[in-house]
């Protein structure tokens, strides 16, 4: 659990650090954001990661590439994607830790349709 929980930390300060205002994707710092959050998503995160956080980043993804590809165009949707990757991470880790306090495990929160919030995004650009 303590590996999954570092995983997830680690994936989420690699996507946060690309929303930074002043970071464009030529700056060496995107760079090896970027160069680490892909390798966790196609690597440790896919093996770990439920559907909806594979969703979420694979959102997180799609803006990345479009940031690079249109670089002078406002990020909100990488920050939403972020926190909506950021949202899934939480949400995992509750279902795996449970409500402990009273005994049982709590139950996923429902997060609008199917698989989250990231997948209804995902599924409105896809052609």
């Amino acid at each position: 659990m303590q590996r999954k929980l570092d995983l997830f930390f680690e994936t989420i300060q690699q996507a946060q650090r690309l929303i930074e205002w002043e970071l464009g994707p030529k700056d060496e710092t995107w760079k090896q954001a970027t160069k680490r959050f892909w390798e966790l998503r196609w690597g440790e995160l896919e093996m770990v990661g439920d559907v909806g956080i594979r969703n979420a980043a694979r959102l997180v993804g799609q803006q990345i590439t479009e940031a690079e590809e249109f670089p002078s165009r406002d990020r909100h949707d990488l920050r939403w994607a972020v926190e909506c990757l950021a949202d899934e991470l939480r949400y995992a880790l509750e279902h795996a830790w449970g409500d402990r306090s009273k005994g049982h495990a709590r139950e996923r929160p429902a997060r609008g349709g199917r698989h989250g919030k990231a997948a209804q995004w995902l599924r409105r650009w896809q052609p």
